[in-house]
């Protein structure tokens, strides 16, 4: 029934499966992989880095399904992360760095390291 849903459904409802969770979803064209790139690439160029809870807030979408489309995106080049570490706790030893990550738009993706420093 599945293949078929997209034939009989305006508009269409196509199935997703992300890979790194094997999570099954159904969406309209709006959540596709590259739809969604191209929305949170002009979301960062206008608004600046967001963390995953900002893109969801922005979605009006689940945290746990926006962070699934973030990291295929960030699989397939898209978007890269920058790790802020901040320290847990306010006694020495009292715990380990925790850190948010915040979602850049890839201008890495053509860049071609020549091994120098």
């Amino acid at each position: 029934m599945l293949p078929y849903l997209a034939t009989y459904t305006g508009p269409s409802i196509c199935v997703r499966t992300f890979t790194a969770s094997g999570l099954n979803v159904l969406h309209t064209p709006a959540y596709t992989s590259a739809a969604f790139a191209a929305r949170i690439d002009q979301l960062i160029r206008t608004m600046g880095p967001r963390t995953t809870l900002e893109l969801a807030r922005e979605e009006h979408a689940p945290a746990g399904l926006v962070a699934e489309m973030i990291r295929e995106a960030e699989m397939s080049g898209a978007l890269c992360r920058d790790e802020i570490q901040t320290t847990v706790g306010l006694s020495a030893g009292a715990g380990e760095g925790a850190g948010e990550v915040h979602w850049w738009n890839n201008i890495f993706e053509q860049y071609v390291w020549d091994g120098q420093d």
